[in-house]
């Protein structure tokens, strides 16, 4: 059974990547969620063909990125955006779709470690429009598929790292060079359960090398390594899943020298306000005090915001953001809303 503790607590605090991070000796007692400031949408396509092409899903075709500079997409994302900003989404998180010899319409080519010329370019003048709509941040992810994807590997790849790290390495400038508060999602659900060695040595590696390249600011930029905390289906979860993963990850980030992240993003759909509270519970068990982000949920779900909102949780939730898919499951069951104009987590 989890006491809440009610000594008094030092707070050290600072201002860094648009949050400011509270980092205490010891926790406040449990209080319901309310999230410290607006969140908004994961954004990577523009449209949805519904029902879905044969042997495709919904989304395939229409990649923000890959087609930006195809006609009429960037007129249609400018609009889009200000609809998103107008209904109170103060931020975005950024997919980046990537693997080697990528095809179709949304994956990006990362042969070699980079993008072409071509797609960064679109890239800019993506960030250059979110940053004039007038958003606060953005939480740019990595989402290595197919070859590219560690879960997939049935043995280490070096060569298959070494591209995926350093495509966040040769994306980091123009990500910063936007001129918004950004953060970095290592790799989207990367966070591995204990029995995923391939994985946690993914984690492993790559952490301290981003670390030691962006020595300087590294981890005021980034949240690490998401971590899914359950399935989509409706019902309850195994909470153990979620807390397998966060200590998994808590013990790569101490066995690092570099620490964790100084805030945490967690992927939850079904059963919110379980998970919260038994990553909270985990959480305050190794006196950890990070703050969390909801970095994946339903979209715009009065069911989930109530379940947010009902959760005791001892630290602070920064914010929400909702990924394009409703309860119902639409279209291919992955993305069922273009654009995510609606907004209600917070």
């Amino acid at each position: 059974m989890r006491h809440p503790i009610n000594s008094k607590f030092k707070i050290r605090a600072f201002f860094t990547g648009g949050l400011f991070i509270f980092l205490s000796l010891c926790f406040h007692t449990l209080h319901a969620v309310q999230p410290a400031s607006p969140g908004g949408s994961n954004y990577a396509w523009y449209n949805l063909t519904q029902p879905a092409p044969l042997g495709m899903n919904c989304r395939e075709n229409y990649g923000i990125i890959k087609n930006y500079q195809n006609a009429g997409v960037r007129t249609t994302v400018q609009t889009q955006l200000q609809q998103m900003r107008a209904n109170g989404q103060n931020r975005l998180r950024i997919p980046i779709y990537h693997m080697r010899n990528a095809s179709g319409g949304t994956l990006l080519d990362s042969n070699g470690g980079d993008l072409s010329t071509y797609d960064k370019t679109s890239l800019t003048l993506f960030l250059s429009d979110i940053k004039a709509a007038g958003f606060h941040e953005i939480l740019v992810g990595f989402f290595p598929v197919g070859g590219n994807n560690p879960l997939d590997w049935t043995s280490w790849s070096e060569n298959l790292f070494l591209e995926n790290r350093d495509l966040i390495f040769n994306l980091h400038p123009i990500i910063d060079a936007a001129k918004i508060p950004y953060r970095i999602d290592l790799m989207n659900e990367g966070a591995p359960a204990s029995h995923q060695t391939i994985l946690k040595q993914y984690m492993s590696r790559l952490w301290v090398d981003y670390n030691v390249e962006f020595e300087q600011n590294g981890k005021n930029k980034t949240v690490g390594f998401s971590f899914a905390a359950g399935g989509h289906t409706a019902g309850t979860v195994n909470t153990s899943t979620a807390v397998n993963r966060y200590n998994t990850a808590a013990d790569i980030y101490a066995a690092s020298g570099y620490g964790a992240p100084y805030v945490l993003d967690m992927h939850i759909y079904a059963d919110i306000k379980n998970v919260l509270e038994a990553v909270n519970g985990a959480m305050t068990l190794r006196g950890d005090g990070t703050g969390l982000i909801i970095g994946e949920t339903y979209y715009n779900n009065t069911s989930t915001w109530s379940d947010i909102q009902a959760a005791s949780v001892g630290r602070t939730i920064w914010h929400v953001y909702q990924w394009p898919l409703s309860t119902s499951f639409g279209c291919d069951g992955h993305v069922d809303i273009t654009p995510p104009t609606q907004y209600m987590y917070y």
